[in-house]
């Protein structure tokens, strides 16, 4: 049985500007104990669903991290998981954190990247580990100085056949990107929107001092890049 509901986003804004309303909540749970691993934030979605990336660290303040950190492990105490690492989203709404998913898995994209590179553990390993038997247990990492960011160049969603993409060559000379790679969407493909984040033109990751610079990279990103298309 598969049951969808809508969430509303809140009246008040409970993220920075230029941040979606909801984040993920990265856990490793062994041996019924949960440790968070990290709260990784996202910017706005592309018209209607479409995901843009994600900034780790979320730009949070702490108390709405620890209203989201709490949402997550109740949930994965509901469903009584006791040894994984999990990739758990939460919205905020006018009633407080809701849980939009809980996947078994460690976070997609670079999740995985901005762990081990902020931690120096890597997630994978970790639920090898865990599913070995061997009990881990993290407290509090320090406060990162650095925020790691992907970025997903997503069309318009109006468009039906991408007929020319310009500026991809152009986005390693920005200021703070160190890797760039073509996305799920090329010149010469039909394109809908229906297709879902993984239709994108470019993947865009790096690293930025805050995360104000890291806005500014995005959007520079896409301002640089230029999708043509028929609708």
């Amino acid at each position: 049985m598969l049951v969808e509901g809508f969430i509303p986003d809140p009246t008040t804004p409970c993220m920075q500007v230029g941040n979606a309303p909801y984040v993920s909540v990265e856990l490793l749970v062994s041996d019924g104990v949960t440790s968070v691993l990290g709260v990784t934030g996202k910017p706005p979605l592309a018209a209607p669903f479409r995901e843009t990336g994600d900034y780790f660290p979320a730009e949070t303040t702490p108390h709405n991290r620890l209203e989201f950190t709490s949402a997550a492990i109740d949930a994965v105490s509901a469903l009584g998981i006791r040894a994984g690492v999990l990739h758990v989203e939460i919205k905020c709404t006018d009633d407080g954190p809701v849980v939009i998913e809980v996947n078994g898995r460690p976070g997609g994209g670079r999740i995985r990247d901005f762990i081990e590179r902020a931690h120096g553990i890597d997630p994978i390993r970790l639920a090898f580990r865990i599913a070995l038997g061997e009990q881990i247990v993290y407290q509090a990492f320090p406060e990162m100085n650095e925020v790691l960011f992907l970025f997903s160049v997503q069309p318009d969603a109006r468009l039906r056949a991408i007929t020319a993409i310009d500026g991809f060559d152009d986005l390693l000379q920005i200021e703070g990107v160190e890797v760039v790679e073509r996305g799920g969407v090329s010149v010469g493909d039909a394109y809908s929107w229906r297709d879902g984040t993984m239709s994108s033109v470019a993947e865009v990751s790096g690293v930025a001092p805050d995360h104000e610079t890291a806005r500014r990279i995005r959007a520079e990103v896409l301002a640089t890049i230029r999708i043509e298309g028929t609708t």
